[in-house]
């Protein structure tokens, strides 16, 4: 395990259990990758809340690189579609 790892797993709070899930996954063998998903996790990125343009803005990454990152860690996040209400008021439904 290379020195970033330990650092990134270090960083993500998280059980020990979900440790291990973590470090079970192919992408968690990429330590840029596991750094940045300790940093979207520890700022409370994952919990629904903003919008993909907001994270992508806030944290200074390209929409590649946070649907790559969503992609390989698909196993252990959840993700979810939402219509945006401000979009949603124009096209009322009846």
């Amino acid at each position: 395990m290379s020195r970033a790892q330990k650092q990134c797993r270090a960083n993500i709070n998280c059980s020990g259990a979900e440790r291990a899930v973590l470090a079970a996954l192919p992408a968690a063998a990429h330590p840029d990758d596991l750094l940045l998903l300790a940093r979207l996790h520890n700022k409370g990125y994952f919990r629904g809340e903003q919008h993909l343009e907001e994270i992508m803005f806030m944290e200074n990454v390209t929409r590649s690189q946070l649907m790559q990152l969503l992609d390989k860690f698909k196993d252990i996040l959840i993700t979810f579609e939402t219509e945006d209400p401000a979009v949603a008021m124009l096209y009322p439904y009846q």
